[in-house]
């Protein structure tokens, strides 16, 4: 399973208007305890304010006050669509520096919230929760490996596996998808071909020789 930014964002997220004035935006960020408001138009994403835009407003030299949304949101802002992957979102959040990301549709609409706790929460998954998704969400669908004949523990995050394996050319596959499960912060490869199979290569290309 790919872990999508759909999977893991909020979906009731708190909007505001551009002429949502400064002090309710100010005191909702209080009230639900978030950090930035996506501003709705038309039921369209028309900016963003998060506490950064009020603190900078704040900070400043007071010529012109600052009285509605409009006058301190953020217009360009980073979104991401809910098909997504998680490692997507929070590669997207780390070169563009912020906190969260919207989540909008085709149209622009607000369909969801992502934040940086959001992504981190899939790295909180269980030792267990991921070897039952190696063991049964990949190595089931891989049976030219052998099915069942690969072990899989998994700990603090780091997937061990051991084994011999009928197909080691899918073995490097098999350990790139693992390496993309959420929650997987490292593989161990520990499996090998039978010596059977190792050595039957060196014998067929004998044949071959004293056939020509």
């Amino acid at each position: 399973m790919t872990w999508t930014v759909g999977d893991v964002m909020t979906r009731e997220v708190v909007t505001i208007e551009p002429d949502t004035s400064f002090k309710a935006c100010a005191d909702l960020m209080r009230i639900h305890g978030v950090s930035g408001l996506p501003v709705v138009s038309q039921n369209r994403l028309a900016g963003i304010v998060t506490e950064a835009d009020l603190m900078r407003r704040m900070a400043g030299d007071g010529a012109v006050a600052p009285r509605f949304a409009r006058d301190v949101m953020t217009h360009d802002v980073v979104t991401i669509g809910q098909s997504a992957t998680v490692a997507a979102a929070a590669r997207l959040m780390t070169e563009r520096h912020v906190k969260r990301l919207p989540v909008v549709d085709a149209g622009k609409r607000v369909v969801g919230i992502v934040s940086r706790g959001d992504v981190l929460r899939v790295f909180l998954r269980s030792d267990e929760s991921i070897r039952k998704e190696v063991a049964h969400g990949i190595l089931d669908e891989m049976p030219l490996l052998g099915r069942g004949r690969v072990q899989v523990d998994v700990r603090d995050g780091v997937v061990r596996l051991q084994g011999e394996v009928d197909n080691g050319n899918l073995t490097n596959l098999l350990v790139r998808l693992i390496a993309g499960v959420p929650g997987v912060v490292g593989v161990e490869n520990r499996m090998s071909l039978p010596a059977a199979v190792v050595s039957e290569p060196r014998s067929a290309s004998s044949g071959s020789r004293a056939r020509a």
